[in-house]
């Protein structure tokens, strides 16, 4: 379901926890070595949880598997923008603000899962 009291510029929609995976690939690395879960998604970021913190305005590259019949994986470029109970343990919560997509068709299939619950 899609957030309607949501007053962010993109709607969003939650993705299943445990279920759609997050790979991040920090600036001037050449792996996506840091894998988590997404919590939800919309044309303009995602909400993600891994057990490494990263840095309030750090670049990075992520990958986001949209769950579907047929999953798709979109990747994006974006910087982190918040962070959520610091203080609390075990893996932690933050968001990704995009910047840009690795292609046209990843904010397409973004948009499709966001109105649909369905990248097709």
């Amino acid at each position: 379901m899609i957030h309607p009291s949501d007053k962010r510029e993109f709607p969003r929609r939650p993705l299943p926890l445990g279920y759609s995976e997050v790979r991040v690939r920090r600036s001037g690395k050449q792996r996506f070595t840091l894998a988590g879960h997404a919590y939800d998604i919309s044309a303009g970021g995602v909400r993600f949880e891994l057990d490494r913190e990263l840095t309030d305005g750090e670049e990075v590259d992520i990958r986001v598997v949209l769950p579907g019949d047929k999953p798709h994986q979109v990747q994006a470029h974006g910087a982190v923008v918040r962070f959520h109970d610091p203080g609390e343990a075990g893996p932690i919560r933050m968001a990704v603000s995009f910047s840009d997509m690795a292609e046209p068709i990843d904010r397409m299939l973004i948009d499709s899962y966001v109105r649909n619950g369905e990248a097709a």
